[in-house]
């Protein structure tokens, strides 16, 4: 994911030497976080010049660049609407999945949402107690109401947005449906922008239900009638790709078909893949282009064409964009 712009001047360096490079003030670095994933898994070892790129499609030069592991600051976003209520076991068995990657460091928040959002458990590092909420919470939860997707994604960017600084990689993991009845015309992109200003990515694990199936519908005819009755918008996979996460789905529907869903041949182990991509990715810096604080400019990553070579079926997982942040915001 792209990290935050801070005000900072790096020296121009490799990766090997990334722990030494010294550092000055007083010009604005743009970070971008990528993961680099093939049909093999997580691509490793690449090199600065691996990379290539553009900003509001200007190519840019790197300045920098690391590749770690990071801790996580993780909010765990629950859908416990009435559609959801049946699949509830799926649902239990991919946060399990999920909590069995988190390690001592990271620290976790629990939210759940159906028409409104709200915090189960504030941001901890207590992982025994955040788990043990979870397993409870989802086992006494009352599944009612519908589902408010891309309004719960924004509440979770927000949330977020008011704690002090990240100690580690910010992520929004949602278990949902991925169909809702938000507000007609829900702005996904100011969703997307809310979570850049987050410095968060958002991912999420798809469970289909009745609802998933009718959105997905690509039948013209039934588009029309469908169009009417429900908010065919109200989903988040265009959000996750725009703040470099990953969506997966537990069974193909409608469009998506398995061949084309990198992880659905095998769920259980995809949710724990996702989490451990996250944790570990590239860092890339280049300086900020001169821009009005408040505008939107779009990031567009990849590999250089030595690299593509190499690697012809790598996807590219990063953020998408950033927002060039006003004097005096952290």
């Amino acid at each position: 994911m792209m990290r935050r712009c801070v005000a900072l001047s790096v020296l121009f360096a490799v990766f090997a030497a990334a722990q030494d490079a010294p550092f000055k003030s007083g010009i604005s670095i743009v970070e971008v976080d990528v993961a680099v994933a093939g049909k093999g898994g997580p691509i490793e070892g690449l090199q600065l010049d691996d990379f290539s790129v553009k900003d509001n499609r200007q190519p840019v030069a790197l300045r920098y660049g690391s590749q770690d592991e990071s801790a996580l600051d993780i909010v765990l976003l629950f859908e416990v609407s009435k559609l959801m209520a049946p699949k509830l076991m799926q649902v239990r068995v991919a946060a399990e999945m999920a909590m069995a990657e988190l390690r001592e460091g990271d620290r976790v928040a629990v939210m759940a949402f159906s028409e409104k959002s709200r915090v189960e458990e504030p941001l901890t590092n207590d992982l025994k107690a955040a788990k043990l909420r979870i397993r409870n919470g989802l086992a006494d939860a009352a599944f009612v109401g519908t589902p408010f997707v891309l309004p719960a994604a924004d509440a979770a960017a927000k949330y977020l947005s008011a704690l002090p600084e990240p100690h580690g990689r910010r992520v929004v993991l949602m278990f949902t449906g991925d169909a809702g009845f938000g507000l007609k015309n829900q702005n996904h992109m100011g969703v997307a922008k809310d979570l850049w200003e987050a410095d968060a990515s958002l991912s999420a694990f798809v469970i289909p239900n009745a609802l998933t199936r009718l959105t997905r519908d690509t039948n013209p005819a039934h588009f029309v009638f469908l169009s009417g009755l429900l908010n065919l918008y109200d989903f988040i996979d265009d959000v996750a790709e725009q703040t470099g996460g990953e969506v997966v789905y537990t069974a193909s529907v409608g469009s998506i078909r398995q061949q084309d869903n990198p992880y659905s041949a095998d769920p259980d182990t995809s949710f724990r893949q996702v989490v451990r991509q996250m944790r570990r990715r590239y860092r890339l810096y280049y300086d900020m282009p001169p821009g009005k604080p408040g505008q939107r400019r779009e990031i567009k990553i990849e590999l250089s064409p030595g690299a593509k070579a190499l690697h012809p079926d790598a996807r590219i997982i990063g953020r998408k964009g950033y927002v060039i942040p006003k004097p005096g915001s952290r």
